[in-house]
């Protein structure tokens, strides 16, 4: 993935959320108020949708690196998961745009006090920002995998599951459409900006599962994490783990065969060219 595909896709991004905000937004605000779908009453959605929390896929990451030992994918998207920060909360207390809800509750009940926390204003939305930017920091090294099949079943996977946070964000109430795609092109970003932090500064690439007390350490995180999980901040792994995880230890045997053993082994790039321009 080069520098110039990166400005084109973020460009387009940000005219497809100035069109919404002015052609679509309302038309969904509508649509949301009229029918109010309630998607968090499926156990299943409910923890698909948590993937865009940042501890799951922190949590994921950490069960890739001890699988596959593949360290810098896992490096730059956990990087790219913190670089989010400085683009969405000041947008989120300067915007201040109420989220959908919000807006149905206060047409809904207008004799009701309603308080508003810039906090969790609805521009632009963060759980996509951080779906987006995992799924770019993951997909130079998979886009290099020698095998066809697996390549685009990884790639499907993963930009159809940033896509689906996206709108499930949408169908929760919580955000608009422009909401969710200004979080797409900051997630891109990040994962770009993450990139350049990784490639500019080789001593941040440490050669870590050479050291056996890393590995111990990736492995206490991965137990711990989820025993931590009643904590509200990560309640969200939780959630998540509740629901998935058969497919979870059906993915972590699969990735530690295909990493660890001879049989169809895939063969990754270190030298990816990211950042030269066309």
């Amino acid at each position: 993935m080069k520098r110039n595909i990166i400005i084109i896709i973020i460009s387009a991004l940000a005219l497809l959320t100035t069109a919404s905000y002015f052609f679509l937004d309302d038309k969904v605000y509508f649509f949301l108020f009229k029918y109010r779908p309630n998607i968090c009453t499926n156990h299943w959605i409910n923890a698909f949708r948590q993937l865009g929390k940042a501890w799951v896929p922190i949590w994921l990451l950490l069960i890739w690196l001890i699988t596959t030992r593949q360290v810098k994918p896992v490096l730059v998207a956990i990087i790219a998961m913190p670089l989010i920060f400085p683009f969405v909360y000041p947008a989120k207390y300067f915007i201040a745009r109420p989220r959908p809800e919000f807006q149905i509750a206060v047409t809904a009940q207008p004799e009701k006090e309603h308080h508003f926390d810039r906090q969790l204003s609805s521009f632009p939305s963060g759980d996509t920002a951080t779906a987006y930017a995992v799924a770019t920091a993951l997909t130079p090294y998979i886009a290099n995998s020698s095998i066809a099949a697996f390549r685009f079943a990884a790639l499907t996977v993963l930009h159809s599951s940033a896509f689906i946070i996206a709108l499930l964000r949408i169908l929760a109430s919580k955000h608009y459409p422009s909401d969710t795609i200004a979080g797409a092109a900051i997630g891109i970003l990040a994962a770009y900006l993450a990139w350049i932090i990784i490639e500019k500064h080789p001593n941040l690439r440490p050669h870590i599962y050479t050291c056996k007390t890393a590995r111990i350490i990736t492995l206490i995180l991965i137990a711990a994490l989820p025993f931590l999980a009643g904590y509200e901040r990560i309640n969200s792994l939780y959630i998540f783990i509740r629901q998935f995880w058969p497919l979870i230890l059906i993915a972590a045997a699969f990735a530690w065969f295909r990493y660890n053993t001879g049989f169809a082994k895939t063969k990754y790039s270190l030298k990816i060219n990211f950042l030269k321009s066309s």
